[in-house]
């Protein structure tokens, strides 16, 4: 079986932006990151959270493309994500799989990398490193 293909992080502007469902800012949220990091159902090389991207893409076209029924979005730079994986000093990397679903061609797989090898659950401190990496915006495209 062929390796999920990745985005290539290194070769991506700066302000590259992905989003995820939900509000990152409420008191479950590390719970909530800890318990959706999950095996990938088709793509057995894949652990992970649930996001989107689109290179190129404003925070409007996210929501806009994303379909989320959810009334909060959360949202980071890529490269704000890197920052704060690094600093921890842990050997902490992301990885973004493409992940296309049925529902959404832009699905994305945000995976976690500690020390090169893939993480199959989320550690707490790379937990707490997300929440800092993302914001929270009102979500206009809401969709039932």
């Amino acid at each position: 079986m062929n390796p999920t293909p990745r985005v290539d992080l290194n070769v991506i502007p700066l302000g590259e932006l992905i989003i995820r469902a939900g509000d990152l800012s409420l008191p479950s949220a590390k719970k909530v990151l800890m318990d959706g990091y999950e095996p990938d159902a088709h793509h057995s090389d894949v652990h992970g959270l649930s996001v989107v991207f689109h290179q190129g893409a404003s925070l409007d076209a996210l929501a806009r493309a994303a379909h989320f029924p959810h009334r909060k979005l959360s949202y980071s730079i890529i490269s704000r994500i890197q920052h704060e994986l690094a600093v921890l000093n842990a050997g902490y990397e992301m990885i973004l799989f493409i992940t296309p679903s049925g529902r959404n061609a832009d699905h994305h797989t945000l995976g976690i990398l500690c020390n090169g090898q893939l993480e199959t659950s989320l550690s707490s401190p790379a937990a707490d490193a997300l929440l800092r990496a993302f914001l929270v915006v009102d979500n206009p495209y809401q969709q039932p």
